[in-house]
C-alpha cells in the first residue's frame, strides 16, 4: 500500500491496475479505524521509502506474513 494511493479526505484506498489480478483500477472504502490505523501510521514513514503506509526497518514494505502475524 502507497500513500499516493490513499485519499483520507474520501476515506478510500484506490488499488491500480497493475497490482489488481484482473488489471481494473479499484476503489476501496475505508472505515473510520482504518483511516484512525493510517494517521497514526504517516508517524513511521522511513526517508527511504516514503510512499509505502508499512515500511519494513530494511527498507521495502512489509510481506503478508508480518501483518497477519501482527493482527
Amino acid at each position: 500500500m502507497r500513500w499516493s494511493e490513499i485519499d483520507l479526505e474520501n476515506a478510500t484506498w484506490r488499488l491500480p491496475e497493475e497490482i489488481d489480478k484482473t488489471r481494473k483500477v479499484r476503489d476501496f472504502p475505508l472505515s473510520p479505524f482504518a483511516i484512525e490505523l493510517l494517521e497514526q501510521a504517516k508517524a513511521f514513514t522511513l526517508q527511504d521509502c516514503p510512499d509505502i503506509v508499512f515500511p519494513a526497518a530494511r527498507k521495502g514494505s512489509l510481506g503478508n506474513q508480518h501483518l497477519s502475524a501482527a493482527i
